[in-house]
Parts: C-alpha cells; sequence; structure tokens
C-alpha cells in the first residue's frame, strides 16, 4: 500500500488517523475505496465468516506495512474510553498474529481515545456529540495541557487503561480544588 497512489487514498479515508494508521468502524466499510471495500470483504469471509469467536468491529489499516487489523471491542459503545479485547492481525492474506488482550494486566491493556471519528456519522451505537464534547473536555483540561507541555511520551501513555485512569483521577481532583 505504499505507492503514492495509495498514499494518496489513504489521507482521504474516513476515520481516525494516527501517523501511517487508519482505525474505522465495521459501520464504515461501505465508504471506503471499492478496491479496500472488495478487500476487507474478501477478509471477512477468509477469516470471521463462522471461524472466530465474536469477530470484530474495529479494522486497523497500515499504510507502511499493508497490514490489517480486525479489533474487538466489546465496550466500544458503552464507555467513553473503550478497552480492546482481542486483535487479528492479518499480513499476505494470512493470521500473522492474534493478541488476547484480556490476559494482560487490566492496567496494561489499549484503550481508544476520540472514538466519534472511527464511525460514520449516521452511527447510532453511541451519541457523537457527547464523544465529541468530552474528547474536546479532556484534551484542553489545563491537566493535560500541563503534561503534553512536560511529557514527550504523553500521548502514548495515554493510550493505556491504568495511565488514564490514573489520569482522570488527576482530573477529578482538580475540578474539586
Amino acid at each position: 500500500m505504499t505507492d503514492d497512489k495509495y498514499k494518496r487514498e489513504f489521507k482521504n479515508l474516513p476515520g481516525k488517523h494516527v501517523s501511517d494508521r487508519v482505525y474505522i468502524h465495521r459501520c464504515v466499510i461501505a465508504m471506503l475505496p471499492q478496491e479496500l471495500h472488495d478487500k476487507l470483504q474478501k477478509l471477512d469471509e477468509l477469516f470471521f465468516r463462522n471461524k472466530w469467536g465474536k469477530g470484530y468491529n474495529i479494522i486497523k489499516l497500515d499504510i507502511f506495512s499493508d497490514d490489517i487489523s480486525f479489533i474487538l471491542s466489546e465496550e466500544f459503545d458503552i464507555v467513553d474510553e473503550p478497552r480492546i479485547d482481542y486483535a487479528y492481525i492479518i499480513r499476505d492474506k494470512k493470521l500473522f498474529r492474534r493478541i488476547d488482550y484480556s490476559k494482560f494486566k487490566k492496567e496494561m491493556v489499549p484503550i481508544y481515545h476520540h472514538k466519534w471519528m472511527f464511525v460514520a456519522l449516521y452511527y447510532k451505537g453511541f451519541d457523537i456529540e457527547k464523544s465529541k464534547r468530552r474528547s474536546e473536555w479532556w484534551e484542553n483540561h489545563p491537566v493535560v495541557l500541563e503534561r503534553k507541555k512536560n511529557d514527550k511520551f504523553f500521548k502514548s501513555k495515554i493510550g493505556s487503561y491504568g495511565y488514564w485512569n490514573k489520569l482522570l483521577e488527576e482530573i477529578d481532583a482538580y475540578d474539586r480544588k
């Protein structure tokens, strides 16, 4: 996926863009360019139809490795920053790796922020406007702004359940002052 055509298409994909990856909810598949749509449909048929447990609701596309991860976050629609349960990483149309995050220490489990960016505008699984307001609230909170300024690894740290919850406790303590 590394030629110029794909790089241009990648930049225009719906979803949450992080570096050379884009995260989308499965509801967005129909909105993708036809070639990518067909590729994901084929992989879905190959790996998920009656084969793997509960399936997936998130897809991660990596422009440089061409890996496609099918990810299950059972609490995606329920909580503000959902945890990841499983990830199935597909490389060259083969299962490259399966990660079971339930076996991780709870504080190390990865979480998603800005989940509203993953979904289509018509998605009804959660309140998109509420999710946007939450993103704006914490991104602009004085505790977070201070951390961003003083910790160059802050953005990667907030992706873990334990660190995030400690940060929320600090925000709560700050707000109670």
